[in-house]
């Protein structure tokens, strides 16, 4: 597997060159989840579309590499038992060993070159899955922590303008909770 940020070349069992997959987008859309701190109510509808692009365009990706690793799990299973079938006495003597047994067959098995390959095709894919998973799942949650601050109404307006200006220290009113407190002069103390 071959990849940069944003584009990765992955095996594929019944094509001669790699897959190209490329996450641009996607890339572009996860710098955008630090946004979810400074979102405000204009901004949060936009940001909520962008990651469930990001998502349903993962979820396209990560379906396609699923199939490609399915066919070369099917692909590995195929070539260990053609290995083992092909595991007779005569291959075990020219491997140095005297009897055949199963565990011996299952050793040889797994050192066949197309096994080692299609295992090695599968690893990659797994590994791969992983990483786009663990972004789907990223885009998901802050799909959620924003959806959660609209519906909470924890949003500031789109306009920070006097409405969201906090008032002047001095001119804040201090509530008085019996609590023991003493103010001093010129903090709100009523």
């Amino acid at each position: 597997m071959t990849f940069d940020e944003t584009s990765y070349l992955v095996p594929s069992v019944d094509k001669p060159n790699k897959i190209a997959v490329n996450i641009a987008e996607v890339v572009k859309a996860e710098a955008r989840l630090s946004e979810i701190a400074i979102v405000n109510s204009h901004k949060a509808p936009e940001l909520l579309a962008t990651f469930n692009q990001a998502w349903l365009e993962l979820n396209r990706i990560v379906t396609m590499l699923t199939y490609e690793r399915n066919k070369a799990d099917t692909a590995q299973k195929g070539a260990k038992a053609n290995a083992i079938l092909c595991c007779n006495d005569a291959a075990i003597l020219a491997k140095g060993h005297k009897k055949a047994s199963a565990d011996l067959r299952e050793a040889v098995s797994e050192l066949d070159p197309e096994v080692l390959r299609f295992s090695d095709m599968l690893n990659e894919l797994e590994a791969l899955l992983g990483y786009l998973k663990g972004k789907q799942e990223a885009f998901r949650k802050g799909f959620q922590a924003v959806k959660e601050l609209l519906d909470r109404g924890h949003l500031p307006n789109e306009k920070y303008g006097d409405a969201n200006r906090p008032q002047a220290f001095s001119q804040r009113p201090v509530e008085d909770d019996n609590d023991g407190l003493t103010l001093p002069n010129g903090f709100g103390a009523r």
